[in-house]
């Protein structure tokens, strides 16, 4: 193969597959099947997980094992520091990193993690390891993936790749520099990463000095008579039972069946009850309240969107009525997000799991436990069945005070995540949701307490925010060194340097060579 008839690349470049870069001692092979049943805590050999496999790092987080005696049943291919792990499953698809752990027969991988042996004087690893993680690669690894739910790209169409290969003395050239470049970029993003982190602690410690009435000790020394938590809690739930008793009765006339009597009084649902131990002081005109209790009497005031076949996202269209799911749902804020809506058909179907202005909304699967308020100016709009929507009576209640409340790492909080159910994805329900503790005040110390937290809130999300952006900046300027480096354009190319097809020459010879050859439909060493 000569450089000509490689369109595109530098001089003594070639395109390879990866089959064909592997030395006679080298591996390119998937992962093994090791199942629970094959795993025991106590084993001596560790089994690495897509969870270590990042985008150009190795992340060092599982904790799997299993015995020596297990692997060898298993046939495992024991790793070796230096060897390239691909993940074949997102999140990215395709993110490659090199393994660094030492140790003979130490550490084996999951089938969904394929492996990579090289050598020194064969490809260089890091240089595939790069290319792997380049755009260009990433392209190409989008093309062939397969599956509907979850994205993967398998052994047999990762080897259909063709790689642009440098010479090996240039392949370590590109090495070198991109380390250098990624070395400081690495330094400003371990700042940025280490700012942002402790914008989140203040942000944590100004909710939680709030939630904990330190933050207006001063406003209610100068509003000594403007009431109390439970004398508010008190008017809430008498006025909770008077809309109960008011939408109870309405519909028993639409019925026909309203008693002469009113024994139907006693259907009333009375909050659920919330757990009072281990719950942390407050000051004396605060109290606790659950959930269930500030939520309003009106029907259908706390309650998720439609579920299964009621609303299938093969139903959504780009006009039409607004669908408010998670992506809608950010820390404290509501955005307008991926703009999912419903025919106005569909939405006279789905009309009672309308959005209310000024709901308080709560995400109770995957991105979990996040909140905003419905803006009181949008359109018409319906929930999913990811997030639960909490109307309360504004008369009496902030909602802004309770969607800041749940931000904090108070006992709300960590009761939220405390009981949330399942393993693999947790999620949250209504009898969770209403039996969450949180700590109530008059009216008046609520609209306070949310506006004085609200610029602080807002300052350090704006310089999150900024930090988000320069933390982006970096890894696109990494993918743009990466884009460069596999152009030939980030180091000089040097006329001494052997072409790379000579290499891969030689690697092939390598290994015919080292084929036991066949005799009469035979193999000679048979």
């Amino acid at each position: 193969m000569t450089m000509h008839e490689e369109r595109g690349l530098p001089h003594r470049w070639a395109l390879a597959k990866i089959e064909e870069l592997i030395p006679l001692d080298g591996v390119f092979v998937d992962g093994d099947w090791v199942e629970s049943k094959d795993q025991d805590a106590d084993g001596d050999i560790r089994l690495i997980q897509l969870a270590d496999v990042g985008d150009g790092t190795f992340l060092d987080k599982s904790d799997r094992h299993l015995t020596k005696k297990k692997a060898y049943q298993l046939g495992c291919t024991f790793l070796k520091a230096g060897d390239i792990l691909v993940a074949r499953m997102p999140d990215p698809l395709g993110r490659c990193c090199i393994f660094p752990l030492k140790g003979e027969e130490r550490y084996v991988t999951v089938v969904d993690v394929c492996v990579i042996r090289l050598s020194d004087s064969s490809v260089e690893p890091k240089y595939l390891a790069h290319l792997v993680n380049s755009p260009q690669i990433r392209g190409e690894i989008a093309k062939y993936q397969s599956g509907s739910t979850r994205k993967r790209i398998s052994r047999g169409n990762l080897s259909k790749i063709r790689l642009p290969i440098a010479p090996l003395p240039e392949q370590r050239r590109i090495v070198a520099k991109i380390d250098e470049l990624f070395s400081e970029l690495d330094k400003g993003v371990e700042s940025l990463t280490i700012a942002r982190e402790q914008l989140k602690a203040y942000r944590q410690s100004a909710l939680k000095h709030a939630f904990e009435g330190k933050l207006t000790e001063d406003w209610r020394k100068k509003n000594v008579n403007t009431g109390i938590g439970e004398t508010l809690r008190q008017r809430v739930l008498g006025l909770r039972r008077q809309e109960w008793e008011k939408a109870e009765r309405a519909r028993l006339q639409i019925e026909g069946r309203l008693p002469a009597r009113d024994d139907w009084k006693r259907r009333y649902p009375e909050p659920e009850v919330f757990d009072r131990q281990e719950l942390p002081d407050l000051p004396s005109q605060w109290c606790w309240v659950g959930l269930d209790e500030i939520v309003s009497g009106k029907p259908r005031s706390m309650q998720s969107g439609p579920f299964g076949s009621n609303l299938r996202h093969s139903e959504f269209r780009k006009s039409g009525v607004l669908v408010l799911g998670i992506d809608n749902v950010r820390e404290g804020y509501f955005s307008i997000g991926s703009e999912n809506h419903i025919s106005e058909e569909k939405f006279r179907e789905l009309e009672k799991y309308q959005a209310r202005p000024g709901d308080l909304l709560i995400t109770v699967m995957a991105s979990l436990g996040r909140t905003c308020i419905v803006p009181r100016d949008l359109e018409k709009a319906i929930i999913t069945k990811h997030v639960y929507r909490v109307s309360m009576e504004e008369e009496l209640l902030y909602p802004e005070y309770f969607n800041l409340l749940l931000q904090s790492q108070t006992v709300s909080r960590i009761r939220m995540f405390k009981n949330a159910q399942g393993q693999t994805r947790p999620g949250l329900n209504s009898s969770i949701l209403k039996a969450l503790p949180l700590p109530l005040c008059c009216r008046d110390e609520q609209v306070e307490i949310a506006s004085r937290l609200s610029s602080q809130v807002s300052n350090i999300d704006v310089a999150t925010s900024q930090i988000d952006v320069e933390l982006a900046r970096a890894a696109a300027l990494k993918r743009s060194i990466l884009k460069h480096a596999f152009t030939g354009k980030l180091v000089a190319q040097e006329p001494a340097d052997e072409p790379v097809w000579v290499l891969l020459d030689r690697i092939k010879g390598e290994r015919e060579r080292a084929a036991p050859k066949r005799v009469r439909g035979k193999s000679e060493a048979a």
